[in-house]
């Protein structure tokens, strides 16, 4: 699974091995790769990112491949395919009103390591089958995680979802620059408010560097 895994993180090409008869994910060997995987990663990003959360990381990484899986083998039923999948982690009351905005903020930062895949996934998820249950669970993610998913057609954001992006330099930058190259603007209104609300955030932070 691990080379599977620095397949897609490298090239961004999904391979999965089947859900049922592949071996289980290790969490041990997942958070080795991710920790080294990261470092790497960090180091090409525009700015300094927030720290890695290892947990909020293993599990975005167990959750999409998961879906990769589902995705891939698709001969699969509705009950089977929505089985395991989880649109936050179990211990979710880390990041409640409690938290701290950089906390938060690194949350977001970790699980986008792999959920930043999400738009091809849901992409490659509609080509096969417009239909497919998979994508409530997608939808789902992508509500949950705006980071990941500003490259995505998508409902105008909450600003309080937002706020612990924006606050950060480096994922705002991240989030601007993928909301603005996701192409030009649907005619639903929402989309449009998005790309609209992102150029200003762009200029703001312009003025502010």
């Amino acid at each position: 699974m691990i080379r599977l895994l620095d397949e897609l993180w490298h090239t961004g090409r999904l391979v999965a091995l089947h859900p049922v008869a592949a071996p289980e994910m290790n969490s041990d060997a997942i958070a080795d790769w991710l920790t080294r995987a990261e470092a790497e990663y960090r180091e090409q990003l525009p700015s300094v990112p927030p720290a890695l959360d290892l947990s909020s990381a293993v599990w975005a990484t167990q959750q999409f491949y998961r879906a990769a899986q589902l995705m891939v083998y698709r001969e699969l039923g509705e009950e089977f395919i929505l089985t395991g999948l989880e649109t936050e982690p179990t211990d979710a009351s880390r990041f409640g009103d409690a938290a701290n905005a950089t906390a938060i903020a690194s949350i977001h930062y970790s699980v986008d390591l792999l959920f930043r895949f999400l738009p091809d996934l849901e992409r490659l998820t509609k080509a096969a089958s417009p239909t497919d249950p998979l994508l409530k669970q997608i939808d789902a993610w992508a509500a949950r995680w705006p980071l990941s998913s500003a490259r995505m057609k998508r409902p105008a954001e909450i600003q309080e979802k937002l706020e612990p992006i924006l606050r950060d330099r480096c994922l705002r930058i991240m989030y601007i620059e993928r909301v603005l190259d996701s192409g030009p603007a649907s005619a639903d209104e929402s989309d449009r408010w998005n790309k609209i609300n992102a150029q200003y955030e762009w200029k703001t932070f312009d003025r502010q560097r």
